[in-house]
């Protein structure tokens, strides 16, 4: 008897997984998203040297979503919305990130580059916030006198 309800057992977890199947839910196999991009710094938002902020960047179907973990309490993250990917295969697109005072006010800021395109949120007192025209403008002569 044992036998046969072991039997029953293999046969039903099979059922379960070709009905899974069919309906698509073990058709994927590669990674559904990209890799994500990922940053430890003291940002000045709920963290300290021993307990530096976390910030992920990730591409969710397309959507560049930025999430920060202060160091002091990991249990409440922040999202920041990036920009939306457009075209074939952009929902792969890799998201790097990198922690630098990108406007020399003292604070480190987040850049974020995406094939090739650099975006720089500038840390504002306790959130990040995408720098204007004219605040990259800013950024872009700051680099310029350093590299003379």
């Amino acid at each position: 008897m044992d036998g046969i309800r072991s039997r029953v057992d293999i046969i039903g977890a099979v059922c379960v997984v070709v009905a899974l199947i069919a309906l698509g839910v073990f058709v994927e196999t590669r990674p559904a998203l990209a890799p994500v991009g990922q940053v430890q710094a003291v940002f000045g938002h709920g963290d300290t040297a021993g307990h530096p902020t976390l910030v992920l960047a990730a591409n969710v179907n397309r959507q560049v979503v930025l999430l920060e973990f202060p160091g002091t309490d990991p249990t409440t993250p922040r999202q920041v919305l990036g920009p939306y990917l457009f075209g074939a295969g952009e929902n792969r697109t890799p998201v790097t990130l990198r922690a630098e005072d990108a406007n020399q006010d003292g604070a480190l800021d987040l850049l974020v580059a995406i094939k090739g395109e650099q975006l720089i949120y500038l840390n504002v007192g306790a959130e990040f916030r995408l720098a204007n025209e004219a605040e990259r403008r800013q950024v872009e002569e700051i680099r310029a006198v350093a590299q003379e």
